[in-house]
């Protein structure tokens, strides 16, 4: 990274316009030693 940018923090899951209306994701997180299970839904 040059000067000045900072790094990104967090987990890319989904871009815009991946889930149509109504449509569902799951995915996972790490939070210290555990994984949480989450849901991205397009409502």
């Amino acid at each position: 990274m040059g000067t000045g940018q900072k790094k990104p923090i967090g987990k890319l899951v989904g871009t815009v316009g991946e889930l149509e209306h109504g449509d569902s994701k799951k995915f996972s997180l790490r939070r210290g030693q555990r994984d949480i299970e989450a849901l991205l839904v397009n409502f």
